[in-house]
């Protein structure tokens, strides 16, 4: 079994779990008639709920949300008024990490998951899950065990090695040089230049940000806060991580990362 195999069967795993646990809440919070319309349908913009049935049985309505869906709903749209007082701001990342792995396997193509990420996403997974269900979240740590060795693809392969060091040049770690500073500078400018205007994450949230100083404050339309990204994270990311594939190229450390990936790889700012 592949690694992108191993992780779309994590995924698996992990929406059969969240997806349940996602519509009971809301079915507390609106009602059992009406919560799938002034839950789901009537918060979620047209393109991500094209394949969610207007009507249905509780379970058929469960099956049809999919992984990404469910993290939106959790980490997004209803975590300020339901999740955040039931989770920690671990579960969150978490469920933000498992929707990356999720975006990374849809374009992943011919490719594979590398060893080192294969590990990451799983248990990234099973960490969430173990708060719903101990069983299941055992079900996706056993899946590690069948982690190939050597299965990575020399793209997959770069982009693990930025996302766990620095990338060797012939700069001392973190030197900047003149011309460095000079595209650290102009990117800067241009997030500055750019403040209120609508952007996208890789699963399609829209989101503008504001500006503080020296700082930025990504504001999703779902109304969830964020704390903002200091001018010195976007350096780091510029000298260590690009060019950007993935948003799990970035560590959790550097947050939110679904923003700021979404931010470095906008034609109007790099």
């Amino acid at each position: 079994m592949k690694n992108k195999e191993l992780v779309s069967k994590g995924l698996d795993i992990l929406r059969d779990v969240f997806a349940p646990y996602i519509c009971r809440e809301l079915s507390l919070k609106y009602g059992g008639e009406i919560w799938w319309r002034k839950g789901i349908l009537e918060r979620l913009y047209p393109d991500q709920k094209r394949n969610l049935p207007q009507t249905g049985d509780f379970a058929t309505l469960i099956d049809s949300l999919d992984i990404a869906q469910c993290v939106l709903l959790f980490a997004d749209i209803y975590w300020n008024d339901i999740f955040k007082e039931k989770s920690s701001d671990k579960h969150r990342t978490w469920a933000n990490e498992s929707r990356d792995f999720r975006n990374e396997l849809a374009h992943i193509g011919g490719n594979d998951f590398s060893e080192s990420d294969t590990w990451r996403a799983l248990d990234t997974m099973s960490r969430l899950c173990e708060r719903l269900d101990s069983e299941s979240a055992g079900e996706i740590r056993e899946l590690s065990k069948k982690i190939q060795d050597g299965a990575t693809i020399a793209d997959r392969s770069s982009a693990n090695e930025q996302s766990t060091k620095r990338p060797e040049t012939g700069n001392t770690p973190n030197a900047i040089t003149p011309n460095v500073a000079k595209n650290i500078e102009t990117v800067w400018a241009n997030i500055v230049r750019n403040e209120g205007e609508k952007f996208y994450t890789k699963d399609r949230v829209e989101f503008i940000f504001s500006i503080d100083g020296d700082s930025f404050e990504p504001k999703p339309v779902t109304g969830t806060k964020y704390k903002p990204v200091a001018k010195e994270t976007i350096e780091h990311v510029l000298l260590n991580y690009m060019p950007l594939k993935y948003p799990t190229q970035l560590p959790e450390q550097i947050y939110p990362r679904s923003y700021i990936y979404a931010i470095l790889v906008d034609k109007r700012i790099v």
